[in-house]
């Protein structure tokens, strides 16, 4: 009897010796949802994420409704490179786009038609297109004048009664700050080498694309001893 009295105060002793001592840390507590911290929804989801998740819904939405026709301010600031296909011009002509070989592109409109090796941009506004023209001194020159405008000033410039042969061609002209879109029409006219031979002669003008001023016109030396 007294043996067992004996253990049981060695095991007594034994575990206050082995406790761990006073002013221990305690465990952290636990970060719950009660008063304080967030709150959560009916799926148990926390309130402040799904405030934040909703504040990202409206923008997206906001980004979707803008490309959606909504946003119509956005819509029609956006420019791309000029793409096969026909279109409305902003003064309702129908243009033709087609692409050519070495990067080039041909315009038809009103039954003429111009190539033009420059880069070239489309704006969509609405039901419509306007085109611009990359320049060298890194500005654009809106295409105004369609290739059939450019035409008849042409003509009317270098007094020919048709240009049905005429190639029209869409281009840099000038140099430095100077440079702007031009139309250069090229004809064949017929002529008579000092009144008596029959002879034609290239006839060139060049017409601003943007306000479809003549810039100039061109005829070959010797047209002054040829009559018309």
């Amino acid at each position: 009897m007294k043996l067992l009295v004996y253990m049981t105060i060695f095991l007594v002793l034994a575990s206050l010796a082995f406790a761990a001592p006073d002013g221990q840390a305690d465990d952290p507590p636990m970060v719950g949802l009660g008063e304080g911290g967030p709150s959560e929804d009916a799926n148990g989801t926390p309130q402040l994420i799904a405030e934040q998740n909703k504040g990202e819904d409206s923008e997206i939405q906001q980004q979707v409704r803008a490309e959606d026709g909504e946003g119509d301010e956005v819509r029609t600031q956006e420019k791309q490179k000029l793409q096969t296909g026909n279109y409305v011009g902003a003064a309702g002509q129908q243009i033709m786009v087609q692409e050519q070989a070495e990067n080039r592109v041909k315009l038809s409109v009103g039954g003429y038609d111009a190539e033009t090796g420059m880069q070239m941009v489309q704006e969509q506004n609405q039901e419509k297109t306007t085109l611009h023209a990359e320049l060298s001194n890194g500005n654009r020159a809106e295409i105004k004048v369609m290739p059939d405008v450019a035409a008849e000033k042409a003509m009317e410039r270098l007094q020919l009664k048709a240009c049905d042969d005429c190639a029209i061609e869409l281009k840099e002209v000038g140099s430095g700050e100077n440079v702007r879109a031009a139309y250069e029409v090229q004809a064949k006219k017929a002529a008579k080498f000092l009144g008596l031979f029959k002879t034609q002669m290239t006839v060139r003008a060049q017409i601003d694309a943007e306000s479809g001023e003549v810039i100039k016109s061109q005829k070959p030396w010797w047209a002054f001893l040829a009559s018309e």
